[in-house]
């Protein structure tokens, strides 16, 4: 970055945005306030005197897509969780009643029971309650 003034200039607009932020600005102001701080040092002030408007639009463009993408990525680790969780339910449910019928045919052993795919524990168990 010493070696190009822009690439160093961009790097310290993004940082003072991203401070900015991490205080509890709105992304509104975060930008229009580094834009500002910018042009008052001299950091990229040819650039956003021309193009004020149009880089406080790419700005928050990007800053959106970025909020939308980890909304996304949130709203589908949930829906996953949700359809696991079912799943799950739903399995266990019907290996209760495959136990359940397994004993009312009189396959009421530990034995028997865990022949059938069953764990030795929940196995006795479920005999121990019947």
């Amino acid at each position: 970055m010493n070696k190009c003034r822009r690439l160093m200039h961009y790097s310290l607009f993004i940082a003072r945005i991203r401070q900015n932020i991490d205080r509890g600005m709105p992304i509104e102001q975060a930008i229009d306030e580094s834009i500002s701080y910018c042009i008052r040092h001299d950091i990229l002030k040819d650039v956003l005197l021309k193009n004020r408007s149009e880089v406080r639009h790419m700005l928050l463009t990007e800053f959106d897509e970025k909020k939308f993408a980890k909304s996304m990525w949130k709203e589908g680790h949930e829906s996953g969780y949700t359809e696991g969780h079912d799943s799950g339910y739903t399995e266990g449910r019907e290996s209760i009643l495959e136990i359940l019928d397994a004993i009312n045919r009189g396959n009421d052993t530990v034995e028997k029971l865990t022949a059938l795919g069953y764990d030795a524990k929940t196995a006795q168990e479920v005999l121990e309650k019947k």
